[in-house]
């Protein structure tokens, strides 16, 4: 019984921390991709 217990609820830790894992990559690629676009955007002066 106590078992079950803590087997559900390393499952639910693990799945917890693979959503959070998979949004914070998401949104950091999203940022990546904005952040690079703004710098190619930018016209930097030519020596």
């Amino acid at each position: 019984m106590i078992t079950t217990f803590w087997l559900f609820l390393s499952i639910g830790c693990i799945g917890w921390y693979l959503v959070v894992l998979g949004y914070v990559a998401v949104k950091g690629a999203g940022d990546i991709k904005r952040m690079l676009a703004q710098l190619s955007s930018r016209n930097l002066p030519e020596n």
